[in-house]
């Protein structure tokens, strides 16, 4: 009942703020700091999939966030939130299909042979492996992602990926799992390619 007043309380915030579109010069960055903590996790959740640079991907969900304010009606669509989140994981999704698709038959995530981490992490293979976003965008949600990682990421990887997730930096995570941010690094590095490889072979049983 709560989160239900609370999804209302931040429709009719959206809404006031939006109505102030033509007269407010910071009605943007009031939209954006309300929802800077979807927008984020969104884009860090595309990055882990299979997207480049992290910082890039928040930019782009920065644009298509803004466009979706730009374009939104609440006679047609659904709530701002849930429009503007499904806006931003299309450009998102766009975005991660197409650097995938020209990857050359390269993984672009490599992980160095000499660093401190789990034994799994030392020596991970170059390979390329196809687009396995498709499910993870299409039908995953948060809960169900996240149990099905816990089955295929060691201990190490799987908190430092819930944390990253949840908006943590490299430094907070280390500081909380007692190692270097470089190792951080690797293990999230290591998740990614296991991730892109379970959802490879996902797609291909199908």
């Amino acid at each position: 009942m709560a989160e239900t007043k609370d999804k209302k309380n931040t429709q009719a915030e959206d809404l006031e703020t939006l109505g102030r579109m033509a007269e407010d010069d910071k009605w943007f960055e009031t939209l954006y700091n309300r929802h800077r903590m979807m927008i984020n996790r969104i884009a860090r959740s595309y990055y882990i999939a299979g997207g480049g640079d992290v910082s890039d991907l928040i930019q782009e969900a920065m644009i298509a966030f803004y466009n979706a304010a730009k374009s939104y009606s609440p006679a047609k669509n659904a709530s701002f939130t849930t429009y503007a989140s499904v806006c931003v994981q299309n450009h998102l999704k766009d975005i991660v299909r197409k650097d995938l698709g020209t990857a050359n038959a390269v993984n672009r995530t490599s992980v160095p042979l000499n660093y401190e981490g789990e034994e799994d992490e030392r020596h991970v293979p170059g390979a390329y492996y196809p687009d396995p976003v498709t499910n993870f965008i299409r039908e995953e949600t948060d809960d169900s992602f996240m149990d099905k990682m816990r089955g295929i990421l060691s201990d190490r990887q799987y908190e430092a990926l819930r944390l990253y997730l949840d908006g943590f930096s490299y430094a907070e995570i280390a500081a909380r799992q007692g190692i270097t941010a470089k190792a951080v690094d690797n293990a999230l590095a290591a998740a990614k390619i296991k991730i892109r490889r379970y959802y490879s072979e996902t797609e291909d049983k199908k």
